[in-house]
């Protein structure tokens, strides 16, 4: 089985997570390629299954990652599975936390992408993965690659 995990990251912590992702699938047995989303899609004919990611920034996602999730249909991706994650900051935890910061960081980068494959048609895993950073530049939070690699299992295993 063979897998795409495209990413955008503008530190370095967002790949870090497509990385993980893309260990877990080959300790799993799958072939994947890892490729930032400015890099032309590969042929997507034999790829069972993606992933995208991107960081939230200012409450939003970038511009390409959404450009290539809506091109997806027409590539020949809308029956395949799809799941996104994300890297953001410190998510809140209390009311009073999601009140001073909870507009900067919900959705999301992967709650917009998410909602825009729906639209689209596409496959999506129901899930998505936001992993942690801390400060705007990171690092990732201690548990974050471990995260990852828990969610691109639990991916896996809805694939056939």
């Amino acid at each position: 089985m063979n897998a795409l995990i495209l990413f955008r990251s503008f530190h370095g912590n967002t790949k870090l997570v497509a990385e993980a992702i893309a260990q877990r699938l080959g300790e799993l047995g799958w072939q994947s390629e890892v490729r930032d989303v400015r890099q032309k899609l590969p042929d997507l004919g034999k790829t069972n299954l993606m992933f995208i990611g991107a960081p939230t920034r200012m409450k939003r996602v970038g511009r390409k990652p959404l450009r290539v999730i809506r091109g997806l249909k027409k590539h020949g991706f809308a029956d395949m599975t799809l799941a996104i994650f994300d890297t953001c900051g410190i998510l809140p935890t209390t009311p009073e936390e999601m009140a001073e910061s909870g507009a900067w960081m919900i959705p999301g980068a992967a709650g917009i992408m998410h909602r825009v494959a729906r639209e689209r048609g596409l496959n999506v895993f129901d899930e998505t993965l936001r992993c942690e950073v801390k400060g705007a530049k990171g690092p990732l939070v201690v548990n974050a690659l471990e995260k990852a690699k828990a969610f691109a299992g639990r991916v896996v295993a809805t694939v056939h």
